[in-house]
């Protein structure tokens, strides 16, 4: 009877000491739950953000495309003008040259009248004579004509060359205009294309964050499980057979009993189990990072904190001094160090006590 009573107590002595860490895993999953539901409204925010890119950068294309239509059409229409006002200086050198050799020849006609005038007082009376000098007024009213059209035809060629100028001009000055929009909008584009790929990188990570919180949750869990089952009839020594082993060699920077100590050690350092037991945990937690928890099955328990790599799975059985992890960086202390803790019925102790 008496032996059955002191099970009795001992199971609530048991169940007592557990409780503390069975409630600190709780807290930490509605942390992890309350940072969970934060980041996905992150995320949703981020996606809105995304979305509302999107549609920008698609209204540029779209202008881009327009503007890009306008200025192809704006180079046609300068190409056509510049052939049309090509032709139009044709004409005009074709125009003035007339005007030119007319002009030699009215000249020709003067002097050869000035000639008949001064000779027509003995010639007056000769028929061919007559017959010529009629002839060559007429012929000099045509070509007054003639070069009258001519000066006509130049001059209104040379007012449509001005206006063909003038539209070349406008051509000119709207497809630059037009040019500089494109490529305002082009840089517009890259600019918020590199926009978006930040939010699309915001958004992978924040989705990494949520996978890792969800991970985070279910692994704490399956721990607080695991710690309930064993509460059940178990009676531990609270002794290390050989003492403690350091998990690494280095300086120690910071010994609290609620946060254990920090070894300092170089990234990728191997780490070893501090004594032998059984993997209860392996894989990333909040505020530990990539952690392993050894249960040493005498009520201890240790913790390893910050590693660079995990080498051990949790349900795997480890011997004192083996290797189950490479250390990494603290990003609290910005530090390369491993954080080492040891519990005595899920309350935190000072490893400096047990270590040798």
């Amino acid at each position: 009877m008496k032996s059955v009573i002191c099970i009795f107590f001992a199971l609530i002595i048991f169940q007592i000491c557990f409780a503390d860490v069975t409630h600190n895993a709780q807290n930490r999953i509605e942390e992890l739950e309350k940072k969970l539901n934060s980041t996905k409204k992150e995320l949703s925010k981020f996606q809105k953000n995304k979305q509302s890119q999107q549609k920008v950068t698609s209204k540029i294309e779209n202008e881009i495309r327009y503007l890009k239509n306008q200025i192809n059409n704006l180079k046609n229409q300068k190409k056509a003008k510049n052939s049309e006002l090509n032709e139009i200086y044709s004409q005009i050198i074709s125009s003035e040259t007339n005007i030119s050799l007319n002009e030699n020849l009215i000249q020709n006609i003067v002097k050869n009248l000035n000639e008949i005038y001064f000779r027509k007082k003995y010639l007056h009376s000769n028929p061919i004579f007559n017959s010529n000098l009629q002839n060559l007024k007429i012929t000099a009213k045509l070509v007054l004509r003639n070069l009258d059209s001519l000066s006509e035809t130049c001059s209104k060629q040379k007012i449509e060359t001005k206006k063909t100028e003038n539209k070349i001009q406008k051509l000119t000055t709207k497809l630059t205009r037009n040019q500089q929009n494109c490529n305002q909008n082009i840089r517009q584009k890259e600019v918020e294309e590199k926009n978006l790929e930040k939010i699309v990188n915001i958004e992978k990570s924040c989705k990494k964050r949520i996978n890792e919180f969800q991970k985070g949750i279910i692994s704490l869990q399956e721990f607080i499980a695991q710690i309930e089952a064993e509460k059940q009839g178990r009676i531990y020594s609270f002794k290390f057979t050989n003492g403690l082993v350091w998990p690494v060699s280095g300086t120690v920077l910071k010994n609290q009993n609620s946060d254990g100590i920090v070894i300092q050690s170089q990234i990728g350092t191997d780490v070893k189990a501090a004594a032998a037991g059984i993997v209860a945990f392996s894989g990333w937690f909040e505020n530990r990072g990539n952690l392993v928890i050894i249960d040493h099955q005498n009520g201890f328990y240790s913790l390893y904190g910050f590693n660079d790599k995990l080498l051990v799975n949790k349900g795997q059985k480890v011997v004192q001094g083996e290797i189950i992890a490479h250390s990494g960086n603290n990003p609290l202390l910005e530090k390369d160090c491993l954080s080492f803790e040891l519990r005595k019925s899920g309350k935190p102790v000072n490893p400096l006590d047990y270590l040798k």
